[in-house]
């Protein structure tokens, strides 16, 4: 085998068992996905409800402390939420 056939064998070596070692992360992982695109999550981690409404935050009127508009009533007795 010429000099040429050997750097062809190194080469066909390596890539196999780079994407040997690739394949073999990914079935640790537990990404047993096909392709090269990476895998991404159906809903975003932060948030169970993508569809879920977030309220501005307003300021307290006694205390100013900032609450959500839904928000019901605190432990202070002259809270004005109802």
């Amino acid at each position: 085998m010429g000099f040429i056939g050997k750097i062809l064998l190194v080469l066909i070596v390596t890539g196999v068992a780079w994407y040997g070692f690739r394949w073999w992360q990914r079935m640790v992982n537990g990404d047993r996905r096909v392709g090269g695109a990476p895998a991404r999550p159906k809903t975003p981690r932060w948030t169970k409800d993508p569809t879920e409404v977030i309220d501005d935050m307003a300021a307290c009127t006694t205390c100013g402390a900032f609450v959500a508009p839904a928000a019901g009533r605190c432990a202070r007795h002259d809270c004005p939420r109802a």
